[in-house]
């Protein structure tokens, strides 16, 4: 009878700690994903601030620097 309740309780404990790093994986990849918008918004602001413009272009090639999974190009909802 022990025995049974030690194992209950270090079974308990591995669920625990298995939850925590899952937890942990999970949100590390949210803070990255997180910092990647934020290095995109600072790319657009420099561009913008240092030609006084903005142009499509730009914020591709930030968001393309940035987010580098998107191999495909964005394309906007106005053009044809």
């Amino acid at each position: 009878m022990k025995d049974m309740a030690s194992f209950s309780i270090i079974m308990v404990a591995v669920g625990l700690i298995a939850a925590v790093c899952a937890a942990s994986i999970l949100s590390m990849g949210l803070v990255q994903q997180a910092h990647a918008l934020t290095k995109f918004f600072n790319c657009v602001t420099y561009i913008a601030n240092k030609h006084q413009s903005l142009m499509k272009n730009d914020v591709d090639t930030c968001f393309n620097k940035e987010f580098h999974g998107s191999s495909a190009k964005v394309q906007s909802i106005t053009s044809p």
